[in-house]
């Protein structure tokens, strides 16, 4: 019975510190550069023209998302593209 109670007791110190050290990553903040479409428009709509389309379909209905440009290459020429993150 001591021995049940010893590792219950491991264990709630153990939840304890990872509860401690998640709470400590809830006030960060991170940047990301990129634009904020919708999910009827998705990738396409990842441009600055397309605000006051994203802002209605939003008011329709449709979910926001964020597109983030990403830079690639292929055979050897550099692009960047928007990419929708679902």
């Amino acid at each position: 019975m001591k021995k049940l109670l010893a590792i219950c007791i491991v264990f709630s110190v153990l939840f304890l510190l990872v509860a401690v050290v998640a709470a400590d990553d809830m006030g960060k903040t991170t940047t990301v550069n990129g634009f904020v479409s919708d999910s009827k428009c998705g990738a396409k709509g990842a441009n600055a023209g397309a605000a006051a389309c994203t802002k209605k379909c939003i008011e329709g209905g449709a979910s926001a998302r964020c597109c983030e440009m990403i830079e690639f290459q292929i055979a050897g020429a550099a692009s960047s593209r928007p990419f929708s993150l679902r």
